[in-house]
């Protein structure tokens, strides 16, 4: 929506040919990286925000021109082309706009299961960052996809942050709502913008008075060739230094990418210098994305809450200004920024660089003892990070199988827990912890270890209920208990849950062939009397 406010400008200055076709060509590229993405309120989102768009500036001229048209149907045509080329390729599926009915009905299912989650956590909501891990304890039956979010705005808000957070996404809507209204009934909208030499020889009053209402000019003072390529190189180099050697790139290709973004950049800085954004630009820009996020997710991803800031606050025509003394701003913007800074790197950055370092040394490890000192190296650096204990309890888990041995297995046992400490809302620590005790039974037959295990799956299946393999693995540890009649009702439960995986279609879900095998062997060791344990 912006480039093509950016087009209509360009339309307007003939001596632009070069930038506008430039501008065209950007416009491609991002139309088909949306078709990529496959994401039909996206689509939708795009088509309501361009009509709203272009409508506005139909409207506001004072009489239809040709060129309208032209752009109108230009952008039609791209899109009529690019789909079918989507398509052609495989990068877009038929079943995208055939099956958005079952996409629906999904969604339907992930919002009626997040509402009931949210009703058991209704003024805070679970936590930032915590809606999967809740999430599963009221995941639907018939619900296959284990979300990240609840694929809503309004949802993902109340779950990250209570009615606070709903509070302030309210707020936003209002400021859109207010600078549109604002915007459309305006004693005098120019549209027609003016030309660069009257620009310049205008007041700042006069550009953003009520009565010529228009969003700030564009950079004046636009960031020079060598500032967007120290940029680009700086940006690339911290993300080659900050992955992981698993994602890592090569050197050469880092300097490649390094080059391209900011070949891009000086591009992007280059059409758009000396542009003034549509007037309602941003609040077209601001329905779009608040109509988009109605049907999908993303409240925890940064740049989705940067730009929710951005056009509602950035589309505001005009706003009081603030003098400060320099000797005042100084000393608190610098003591700010170095108290930010700390809070960065010692809650982002120094993790990530102990992580990276971890990953590539165990890249390199040669030996058991080696690796075994690396992660707890990794985890004394980042203490709350569970990654490096559940890799140390897999790591002990398979020593002490080659090894049989029980002293190996309980230090599996004691990582897990620590990686279960740091992760106590989900449940694969549980279900892990569950799995080495039984295998410690196993060795030991000591019951008192089956019983903590049949606990620990109890609190795999508290937290994800509606998993099949969840139920089949306490029936099996009710098995080596001889617990028939806790066995039986763990068994029907599992069972009942893969039928209703199989009349859904989760294919995914469903029992293998070697777990059906096991699901009938438990249920004739029932056999017609499973009240009696053996």
């Amino acid at each position: 929506i912006i480039i093509l406010s950016l087009l209509i400008e360009l339309t307007k200055q003939s001596d632009k040919l070069l930038r506008l076709i430039l501008g065209v060509i950007m416009l491609v590229l991002v139309l088909y990286c949306l078709l990529l993405t496959k994401s039909r309120t996206a689509l939708i989102a795009v088509v309501a925000g361009t009509t709203l768009l272009l409508l506005f500036v139909v409207a506001g001229s004072s009489r239809i021109k040709r060129k309208h048209f032209v752009l109108g149907l230009a952008i039609t045509g791209l899109l009529l082309l690019l789909i079918p080329l989507a398509i052609f390729t495989g990068s877009l599926d038929v079943e995208v706009i055939t099956e958005s009915g079952k996409s629906f009905r999904y969604r339907m299912e992930y919002w009626s299961a997040s509402w009931m989650m949210l009703k058991e956590h209704f003024i805070l909501g679970v936590g930032p960052g915590n809606f999967r891990e809740s999430y599963l304890e009221f995941k639907l039956p018939e619900s296959s996809e284990v979300i990240l979010d609840p694929h809503n705005l309004w949802l993902d808000a109340w779950s990250q942050g209570g009615l606070t957070t709903i509070a302030g996404l309210l707020i936003l809507v209002i400021c859109v709502i207010k600078n549109a209204i604002n915007l459309c009934f305006a004693k005098r909208l120019d549209f027609n913008h003016l030309d660069l030499e009257e620009a310049e020889g205008n007041s700042k009053d006069s550009v953003t008075s009520e009565s010529n209402p228009r969003l700030s000019d564009s950079l004046e003072h636009p960031p020079s060739s060598k500032q967007i390529i120290i940029s680009s190189a700086l940006l690339v180099l911290f993300v080659g230094i900050l992955s992981s050697p698993s994602i890592s790139l090569p050197f050469d290709e880092l300097i490649g990418w390094g080059f391209v973004l900011a070949v891009s950049a000086s591009f992007w800085v280059w059409i758009s210098n000396r542009f003034s954004l549509l007037p309602l630009c941003l609040c077209c820009a601001s329905t779009a994305l608040f109509l988009h996020l109605h049907g999908a997710g993303g409240y925890s991803m940064p740049i989705v809450i940067q730009l929710l800031l951005l056009f509602p606050t950035a589309s505001i025509i005009t706003a009081p200004v603030l003098t400060v003394s320099s000797r005042i701003i100084f000393p608190v913007g610098l003591s700010l920024g170095i108290v930010l800074t700390a809070l960065c790197w010692w809650s982002a950055v120094a993790p990530q660089f102990a992580q990276g370092i971890a990953e590539s040394e165990l890249y390199q490890s040669r030996s058991m003892n080696q690796t075994h000192r690396i992660l707890q190296d990794w985890a004394k650096q980042d203490t709350i990070n569970p990654e490096p204990w559940r890799r140390m309890a897999s790591l002990l888990e398979d020593n002490a199988i080659k090894q049989h041995s029980t002293q190996q297995l309980q230090k599996a046992i004691a990582a897990m827990k620590q990686y279960t400490q740091r992760t106590p809302l989900y449940y694969d620590g549980y279900r892990e912890q569950s799995g080495l005790l039984k295998q410690l039974f196993i060795w030991s037959q000591d019951q008192e270890t089956l019983l903590e295990a049949i606990q620990f799956q109890k609190q795999v299946i508290r937290r994800y209920p509606n998993d099949t393999h969840h139920h089949l693995e306490l029936a099996q540890l009710y098995e080596l208990l001889g617990e028939k009649k806790s066995m039986q009702d763990s068994v029907l439960k599992a069972e009942e849950l893969n039928s209703i995986n199989k009349k859904h279609g989760h294919t995914d879900r469903v029992f293998t062939p070697q777990e059906q095998e096991i699901l009938l062997k438990l249920k004739a060791i029932v056999g017609e009397n499973p009240n009696k344990s053996e």
